[in-house]
């Protein structure tokens, strides 16, 4: 058993962990985008919201809850050692470590979410409209929307 504690207060905001690990952060407000280390991103895909540390990639439909769920998916870690990593782990503390829940986006973020899925799609459908033919990215990118929505559609009770 590993000694010590998790300390939630400790993970990185999304502005401090990408500075920590040179990931260039591009947009304002409260939903930025960055490069998608889960498929071989060239459009900053991925999604991250500086409020509640929440990420989607757009493309290929990697998301999680906060920069310690990245950096665990980003590097193979395993909690206790991503938290380490990441500064978040009180070796002094004692008792068990309890990984926290995933959390679900709120109204106004799901609403952001689908904003910006259906802008995507409104995209690739003006390129198909005028002959362009769509890159793997691009229809990866369509497939992640598909089935982002298909998880919306199948949580709604009529």
């Amino acid at each position: 058993m590993t000694a010590g504690t998790f300390n939630r207060e400790r993970v990185p905001d999304w502005l401090r962990y990408a500075e920590m690990l040179g990931i260039a952060v591009e947009g304002r407000g409260t939903w930025r985008s960055i490069l998608c280390d889960f498929h071989d991103d060239t459009h900053a895909s991925l999604r991250v919201n500086t409020a509640t540390g929440g990420w989607a990639c757009m493309a290929c439909g990697a998301a999680g809850g906060d920069t310690l769920a990245h950096y665990m998916r980003r590097t193979g870690l395993d909690f206790v050692k991503a938290a380490k990593s990441l500064g978040a782990w009180d070796e002094n503390g004692t008792g068990p470590v309890k990984p926290h829940r995933a959390r679900t986006l709120s109204h106004r973020d799901g609403l952001e979410l689908l904003y910006a899925d259906a802008t995507m799609l409104w995209i690739l459908a003006c390129d198909i409209a005028q002959g362009k033919t769509l890159t793997d990215s691009e229809r990866a990118s369509a497939a992640g929307i598909a089935q982002r929505s298909l998880v919306i559609f199948e949580g709604c009770n009529p």
